[in-house]
This record gives C-alpha cells, structure tokens and sequence, in this order.
C-alpha cells in the first residue's frame, strides 16, 4: 500500500488587517434632540430617548461642539 506524503500544516497569527472599534451601530454618542447632554449607548439615559429623537455623534467632541455636554449620570464621560 502507497502512502501518500501531505506538506506539514504550520499555524500562524492571522494577519491584522483592521483595528476594531466598539462603537456603537447609530454612532459612539447620543443626544435627545430636545435634551442637552450626550449619553454612550450603553447607558441607562440613552435607552429612554425615543428612537425619532435620537440624535447620534461620532465624537465626544462633535457632540460637544453642537451644544451638548456630558450626561453626569453615565461612567465613563
């Protein structure tokens, strides 16, 4: 009986092709459009924006720059 002989198999890191980002699918903050301050998704504030009042931002700073400020109550702003 012939055997047949295979290649060895070497494991290697897959390469990095992206950076991954946690943000969120609307943007990385939210704001109520009747509101003054900016939430990060995940906090308990920006679930109780109805979703025709959300107003989504890229940035802390961009949320910023349109007159919004950090909401108090959500870690991490």
């Amino acid at each position: 009986m012939l055997e047949t002989i295979k290649p060895p198999i070497a494991i290697e890191e897959a390469p990095q092709t992206a950076q991954i980002l946690a943000v969120a699918p609307g943007g990385y903050v939210v704001a109520s459009r009747s509101g003054s301050v900016y939430y990060l998704p995940w906090c308990a504030g920006a679930d109780k924006i109805p979703a025709d009042k959300q107003l989504w931002f890229t940035s802390e700073a961009a949320a910023q720059k349109a007159g919004y400020t950090p909401a108090k109550s959500c870690k991490g702003l």
